[in-house]
C-alpha cells in the first residue's frame, strides 16, 4: 500500500512516548503492531456483537436482573477472550449482585491469574462489590491491582496507529479519531478505516491513561488538548498529511474533546459519535472564556447518534450549542444505533465526512 520506500522518514517523533504503527506500509515501522486490513470486516462484526452484549448487560444491571445477566455470560456463542478484562469484572459484579461474595472474589482472582487488573477506582466504585470492600481477600486484590496499575503507568504502552492512502501524494484530508473510554488505538482504529479507501488519511492516538489492563481513557480535556496539539504539530512535519484539512472525530467521552479542538481552531472540523457529557464543563469553559471567538478559519461539525440512544439528549444539547454559536452542524440519527457503532456506521461516517468536506471548501472559498 503506497509507493514510498522510506516510511521512517519524517516519523512524528515529537509525539513523545508513543509507539508508531504505520498500517499497510511497505516497510512497517513495527510489523508486530500491524494487522492485515483484510480481516477488519470480520473483527468489526465480532465487536458489534460484543457491543450488543454490553448493551444488554447494562440494561439487566439497571433492572437488577443479575440472574439473567449471568445466564447471558454463561451462554456466549462467540469467543470474546480479547474482552476478558471487561467480562471478568462483569462476572464478579454479577456474582456480587446475586449475594455470592466468595464466587465474586474468585472471579476477580481468576482475572489476576490471567494477568488482568483494574484500577482502584474501578473496583471501589462498583456498587455490587461494595459489600466486599472490608474483606481481606478483596483488599489483597486491590493491592495487587494497584501494583500492576503503577507498573502500567510507568511503562510505554501508548501507540499511534496511522493509515496512509495509496495515492502517492499527501492525503488531502486527515481524520484524527479519538477513542472513548475502553480499548486502545489498534482495537478502535478499524471502525474508521473506510475513510482510507476514499483517499483520506487516518491517525488514531491512544488516550493517555490506563484504567485497567488494556483499557484507556482521556484524563482531562486539557490533557487531551495538549496531546492533540502535539499530534497535529507532528503530523504537519510528515510528508503524508495535508494539515489544512484536519478533522477530529471522537466517540463517547471523546466526542466533546473533538468538538472542543475544532472550536479552538486546532482542527478544521469535528465528528462526534454518541457524545456523552463527561467533558461538558470544558466545552462551556472554552466558549465562555473572555474574548472567545470562533476560529478565523471557521469550523463545522457533524454529530452521529442513535434516535433511542442514551446519548441522544446530549447530542441534541451539543447541536443546540453549536447553532447558538453560528457553527454549521449536522445531526445524523439512526434508529438502529444504541450507544455503540451501528452496522451501517460506514454510511453515516461517509455522510459526516461529505458534510464537513463541503463546509470546509465553502468556508475556504469565503476567506
Amino acid at each position: 500500500m503506497g509507493s514510498r520506500q522510506d516510511w521512517t522518514r519524517s516519523t512524528p517523533q515529537s509525539y513523545e512516548g508513543t509507539r508508531l504503527c504505520l498500517v499497510g506500509s511497505p516497510t512497517p515501522v513495527s510489523a508486530a503492531l500491524c494487522r492485515p486490513r483484510e480481516s477488519e470486516e470480520r473483527r468489526i462484526h465480532e465487536r458489534q456483537g460484543f457491543h450488543d452484549l454490553e448493551a444488554l448487560l447494562h440494561v439487566l444491571f439497571e433492572e437488577g436482573a443479575y440472574s439473567r445477566a449471568l445466564e447471558a455470560l454463561d451462554t456466549l456463542d462467540a469467543d470474546y477472550s480479547d474482552q476478558a478484562v471487561i467480562l471478568q469484572l462483569l462476572r464478579a459484579r454479577i456474582l456480587g449482585g446475586l449475594g455470592r461474595p466468595d464466587e465474586a472474589l474468585e472471579a476477580l482472582q481468576a482475572g489476576l491469574n490471567q494477568g488482568l487488573w483494574w484500577s482502584r477506582d474501578t473496583l471501589l466504585s462498583a456498587r455490587e462489590l461494595a459489600p466486599l470492600q472490608m474483606h481481606p481477600s478483596f483488599l489483597r486484590v486491590v493491592r495487587q491491582c494497584d501494583a500492576r496499575h503503577h507498573e502500567a503507568a510507568s511503562g510505554r504502552d501508548r501507540e499511534l496507529v496511522m493509515y496512509v492512502p495509496d495515492s502517492g501524494s499527501s492525503a488531502p484530508m486527515t481524520l484524527i479519531a479519538l477513542n472513548g473510554r475502553g480499548r486502545g488505538s489498534r482495537y478502535f482504529a478499524s471502525h474508521w478505516t473506510s475513510v482510507v479507501d476514499r483517499g483520506i488519511g487516518l491517525a488514531v492516538p491512544q488516550s493517555g491513561r490506563s484504567f485497567a489492563h488494556g483499557l484507556y481513557e482521556w484524563v482531562s480535556a486539557d490533557h487531551a488538548q495538549r496531546e492533540l496539539d502535539a499530534l497535529c504539530a507532528s503530523l504537519r512535519d510528515t510528508e503524508w498529511f495535508d494539515s489544512s484539512s484536519f478533522i477530529a472525530a471522537g466517540y463517547s467521552d471523546a466526542a466533546l474533546l473533538a468538538s472542543i479542538a475544532a472550536l479552538k481552531g486546532t482542527v478544521r472540523a469535528f465528528i462526534a459519535v454518541a457524545p456523552t457529557l463527561r467533558f461538558a464543563a470544558a466545552l462551556h469553559q472554552t466558549i465562555a472564556s473572555p474574548g472567545y471567538k470562533i476560529p478565523a478559519t471557521h469550523t463545522c461539525g457533524a454529530i452521529i447518534v442513535g434516535r433511542t440512544s442514551g446519548t441522544y439528549r446530549s447530542a441534541e444539547a451539543l447541536h443546540a450549542i453549536l447553532r447558538s454559536l453560528g457553527v454549521a452542524s449536522r445531526l445524523l440519527t439512526d434508529e438502529r444505533m444504541s450507544d455503540s457503532f451501528p452496522p451501517n456506521f460506514d454510511s453515516l461516517l461517509k455522510q459526516a465526512i461529505e458534510f464537513c468536506s463541503s463546509r470546509i471548501n465553502e468556508l475556504a472559498g469565503r476567506s
